[in-house]
């Protein structure tokens, strides 16, 4: 059930950074300000079927920021690809 709670967690985060106005909520800070951007662009990647590219910002904006959610995002484009192994071990990094 926990895990449940942190995958709707995960998904509704994910969500918000990809909608205009979270990125507004955004503080000065340079560094979240362009992880914000870059899992934006991300997020429309990955909505577009662009998998490959859209793990590249992720991994830009993880280098930024090292958020959980960003381990998310970069599972379910593994997970698209099908790349099951990747997928589940950025999973297992999300939940830890």
């Amino acid at each position: 059930m926990q895990s449940n709670c942190r995958l709707a967690l995960a998904i509704g985060l994910t969500l918000w950074l990809a909608l205009p106005g979270g990125q507004a909520q955004a503080q000065e800070i340079p560094e979240e300000k362009e992880m914000l951007r870059l899992s934006a662009e991300g997020a429309g990647l990955y909505k577009n079927g662009r998998y490959q590219e859209a793990i590249q910002k992720f991994e830009k904006a993880y280098e930024f920021v090292p958020e959980a959610n960003i381990l998310f995002n970069l599972g379910r484009c593994h997970q698209s690809l099908g790349r099951v192994e990747e997928a589940i071990a950025y999973y297992q990094r999300f939940i830890a």
